[in-house]
């Protein structure tokens, strides 16, 4: 609501203002935008949820000797045939099994009353066009500074919180007061 200066009554926006804003959010948001696929983000929680059940770590539970949840899982030629071909979507499997016109070969399959979306299915060709590589968990991978944290040793946050200290303790203020630093015996 915007105010009227004469009156203290809001007035509404003008419709036009309302609907541009509207359309800008929907074009942020729209499929196959403009962020980059992320495997972490948008391609493992799908495969975690729909496809690891009978296609990932347990040998036990799997379908089709097909192990998704592994690069060379999901590379691996089985019947002339590859799930995942890196950089090509319409030779991968996967992307003709997801998108499959007969319901009893497409998958998941039905009786798992599992589904993939349209844009989901949008994302995993994107990122199988960009490579479809596998991330790892970031539990599995050694630490290491990030671009923003490497230079000068003064723009860590913690040669800032000693600069500050250095700093007040020089201009004769002091963090710690006789009252806090002394004990009661």
């Amino acid at each position: 609501m915007v105010y009227d200066r004469r009156t203290v009554r809001p007035r509404p926006l003008p419709l036009a203002l309302v609907l541009a804003a509207g359309l800008s959010a929907q074009t942020h948001s729209s499929p196959g935008g403009s962020t980059p696929v992320d495997f972490r983000r948008d391609i493992l929680p799908v495969l975690a949820d729909r496809c690891f059940r009978c296609h990932g770590p347990d040998a036990k539970a799997r379908k089709a000797k097909l192990r998704l949840d592994t690069f060379a899982g999901a590379t691996a030629e089985r019947d002339g045939r590859r799930a995942l071909v890196p950089g090509d979507p319409a030779a991968s499997a996967m992307v003709a099994r997801l998108r499959h016109a007969d319901p009893s070969k497409r998958m998941p399959p039905a009786r798992s009353k599992q589904t993939v979306t349209e844009r989901e299915i949008a994302r995993i060709e994107e990122w199988i066009r960009n490579g479809g590589a596998y991330a790892a968990h970031w539990d599995d991978t050694p630490p290491r500074r990030s671009a923003e944290r490497r230079g000068v040793e003064g723009d860590l946050p913690a040669a800032r919180v000693l600069g500050a200290h250095r700093t007040f303790h020089l201009g004769g203020l002091d963090l710690y007061p006789a009252s806090a630093t002394q004990t009661d015996s």
